[in-house]
């Protein structure tokens, strides 16, 4: 092969966010003649475990990597009890004969275990995945990954796994570093400039003021068909304490998530969570309102959905804080007067569908074939 297929391949794993296995490598230095290599990751109650065997290279069978992962994968994360781990064992070679069908038949995915041993052969010569009739074909987005090595020529050899490691994070720390978060002050200043000159022609708190400036009012879009105001009322605001915590709301959770999601997507998230919330309003309240806490919502579910679902946090909130977040954010609803927690619930679920939506798109989902 013209390029190392086993080192960029690993590469893409840790550049998806899949972590070296302390050790669990034949040598330090990958190169041509690198055996193997296994890597992991926590996404929702699963633990995924990947070892990559180079076969063309290796002296002993594949079967002997295979239980050679197998048993000091299990006895690493035997302490994880509580969590479901698939162990996906992925062999390169090109010369695939027909016993390869049948080995790979002898594994099943069962999604009630605890525990899966999973097995894909890779042929770099004709650029396929074989996974047999048993397994899923899509495990996260790691059949991309695959795909993407086929086609990934950058020399990497002469580095080390740990080296390979470092330098995806680096990359991704300045890729974070290099996103700002403009959108979520534009949209600030969006509605600070809404505000003010609704205080200057009369009032934010006086409704024919509310009304003529697009505020959400159930009788005029149902009678007089004024769609318009399920988007402009996420721009309107209702006194300044109502402006002053839905900014701060916006500032907090904004600028996170702007530079985790990107900003394509993380306008897409507020935009439709604030909609989704509008509709969930007009369905179910007879009252005027408005505000940005619809859409914010729908950025507190998404931010819960995508930490969930990667198994990470997003700019320091886990997913268990953001579990707690939203708990009591829309608990609070309930208790309190004048809030339209219809809304808040309505854009908070769009946001999870869209967030869920986006990872499914990237493959982040486990498939039976």
């Amino acid at each position: 092969m013209e390029f190392n297929f086993f080192g960029n391949l690993y590469k893409g794993f840790i550049e998806n966010e899949f972590l070296l296995i302390d050790g669990f490598f034949d040598k330090k230095e990958v190169d041509f003649n690198s055996k193997y290599v296994g890597v992991y990751k926590y996404v929702g109650n699963y633990i995924y475990c990947v070892t990559l065997i180079n076969e063309k290279v290796c002296e002993e069978d594949y079967r002997f990597y295979i239980n050679l992962f197998k048993d000091k994968a299990g006895k690493i994360f035997s302490k994880d009890d509580m969590m479901k781990i698939i162990f996906l064992n992925i062999v390169i070679n090109c010369d695939i004969d027909g016993s390869v069908n049948e080995f790979l038949n002898t594994f099943y995915f069962d999604s009630e275990k605890s525990r899966n041993d999973l097995c894909w052969f890779v042929d770099y010569n004709d650029k396929r995945i074989i996974s047999g009739e048993n397994q899923p074909s899509v495990i996260l987005n790691i059949h991309k990954i695959i795909n993407n090595a086929f086609y990934d020529n950058e020399n990497i050899n002469g580095l080390n796994f740990y080296q390979i490691s470092q330098n995806a994070e680096y990359k991704k720390e300045n890729l974070l570093k290099s996103k700002d978060s403009f959108l979520t002050f534009i949209i600030l200043i969006i509605n600070l400039i809404v505000f003010t000159i609704m205080e200057l022609n009369g009032g934010s708190e006086n409704i024919n003021n509310l009304i003529d400036f697009g505020a959400l009012y159930p009788e005029r879009v149902f009678k007089n068909g004024e769609i318009f105001r399920l988007f402009t009322n996420m721009f309107v605001h209702i006194g300044l304490a109502h402006i002053a915590a839905n900014s701060l709301s916006l500032y907090i959770l904004g600028t996170r998530s702007e530079r985790y999601f990107g900003k394509a997507l993380f306008l897409s998230i507020y935009i439709l969570s604030g909609i989704g919330a509008s509709v969930m309003s007009v369905l179910f309240t007879n009252s005027i309102s408005a505000g940005a806490s619809g859409a914010i919502f729908g950025i507190m579910g998404a931010m819960l959905t995508h930490s969930i679902v990667r198994g990470k946090s997003m700019g320091g909130f886990s997913a268990y804080f953001m579990v707690l977040f939203s708990l009591i954010n829309i608990g609070a609803g309930f208790f309190m007067s004048g809030v339209d927690n219809a809304g808040h619930i309505g854009g908070f679920l769009t946001g999870c569908i869209t967030a869920f939506i986006y990872n499914l798109l990237q493959g982040f989902v486990v498939k039976k074939k």
